[in-house]
Parts: structure tokens; C-alpha cells; sequence
């Protein structure tokens, strides 16, 4: 049972993310496979994901990208494993990740999540920047970058916006790789509140606790204000509250 099937970018093998449907106790368990267009004999079989398999390859066709429920593997075409990542949040429940994406010159590596959040890697050095983008409850599914890497979007499951798309404008200067970057500047606009006592001892720990960990999303009216939706003033009315 195949969910995705990617073509190298020479055409030369074709990745395919599916459920091991003869696993001896029956459960399905993804499994992804890659296989030479010429000769359709497989080169590579990776098993034990805990379900059905996303697949994306990297730009200069040397790696691939596999997502399967909340679990991330980037994975050498010799089949050695460069990268994995489990997402869980602080209480230890297991969520969501989307089909994965890279952009052109494949330094970033995107991942769909759920609350309308993306996670870019940067694959130079595996850092990440979780992001959530609008206040919507949706799960990002499959994330896409524009043309000049500056715009990343995602198709939701659940339409909860306008258009039923997540999509944030990243940093439009050369550095896309974000690491840290909104995560500093989201705090830097907190900081100042909690310092002149704007935002009470509870308010400040929610709100710090929710940047510092990528949680924002579960907070509207702090997300609303970082992204200027909201007035300073209403921030503080709200979240106060």
C-alpha cells in the first residue's frame, strides 16, 4: 500500500513510502523503498516506521527525506542514516508531522506539523526553529517553498483560515536558515513587558514558556500580537486576563 512515490532528480531511482502489510504480528508499519528506474531492482529498504511513509528527495539526489506520524528520518542513498528527529511536545504525546520539503539548494529541509506549524531543519547543522504561523488549529501537512525560498506554505487537513492555507513570509534577507531567529525576536518583544510588570509573573512564564518551546500557537492572542494582528493594548487585556 504506496502513499508516496518521488523520482531522483536525474531520474535515475524512485522513492517509495508505503505500509508493510506482511509484518509477522500483522500491525502496519511503514517502510520505505527505493528502486532503479532501469532495471526495477531495489537498491535500499528502510523499515520500522510506525506508519505509512512520506518521502522526499534532496536537490542533488544524495539523501532523502521520510516522515511517518511524528517521527523524521533523513537518510543517505547508501542507507546510512544522517538525521532523525522525534516530535513530542513537553507533556510527552506524540504528534503529527506532514510530508517533508526542501528548498532549492536543499539547506533547508521543511516539515509539516500540527497547529499550523512548519519545522525548518537547517541541514548544515540539524538546528531547528519550530514556528507557528497563523492562530489557526490546523496541521500542516504538506509544506511547499516559493521559487526565491523566501515564502514557505502548507495545505491543511482541517481549513480553519480563508484560504485553508498556512503560509508565512520568512526572513527576506539571504539567510533563510532561521535556527533561532523568531524565537529571539518574539522574547525580545516579551522581555520588555514582563521587566515594567505589563504582563503579570503568570502571564510571563506562559508566554516565554510557549516561544522558548514553539507552543504559540496555542496561545491566539500571543501569536496575534507577535505577528502585529493585535494591538499592544488588547495583548495585555487579553492575555492579563
Amino acid at each position: 500500500q504506496y502513499k508516496t512515490a518521488r523520482y531522483s532528480p536525474d531520474g535515475q531511482f524512485i522513492a517509495l513510502g508505503a505500509q508493510d502489510l506482511l509484518h509477522a504480528d500483522n500491525a502496519l508499519l511503514g517502510i520505505a523503498r527505493v528502486i532503479r528506474t532501469d532495471s526495477q531492482t531495489e537498491v535500499l529498504r528502510i523499515k520500522g516506521f510506525p506508519k505509512e511513509v512520506s518521502v522526499a528527495w534532496k536537490p542533488d539526489g544524495k539523501a532523502i527525506a521520510m516522515t511517518s506520524n511524528n517521527e523524521l528520518r533523513v537518510v543517505s542513498i547508501d542507507g546510512s542514516t544522517l538525521f532523525k528527529y522525534i516530535l513530542t511536545d513537553k507533556n510527552e504525546k506524540q504528534w503529527f508531522l506532514g510530508s517533508p520539503a526542501w528548498n532549492r539548494d536543499g539547506s533547508v529541509l521543511a516539515v509539516g506539523a500540527r497547529f499550523g506549524r512548519i519545522i525548518l531543519f537547517d541541514t548544515q547543522t540539524w538546528t531547528l526553529s519550530l514556528i507557528a504561523f497563523t492562530n489557526c488549529g490546523c496541521g500542516a501537512v504538506s509544506p511547499h517553498f516559493s521559487p526565491d525560498d523566501k515564502v514557505v506554505g502548507a495545505g491543511s487537513f482541517l481549513i480553519r483560515s480563508p484560504e485553508g492555507i498556512v503560509q508565512a513570509t520568512l526572513n527576506a534577507s539571504a539567510d533563510v536558515r532561521m535556527g533561532q531567529q523568531f524565537r529571539d525576536q518574539w522574547l525580545a518583544r516579551i522581555e520588555p513587558l514582563c521587566q515594567s510588570g505589563q504582563l503579570t509573573a503568570s502571564a510571563c512564564y506562559k508566554a516565554r514558556t510557549a516561544i522558548e518551546e514553539g507552543h504559540t500557537s496555542e496561545y491566539p492572542d500571543l501569536l496575534a500580537f507577535l505577528l502585529n494582528e493585535i494591538s499592544l493594548e488588547e495583548f495585555l487585556k487579553r492575555f492579563n486576563g
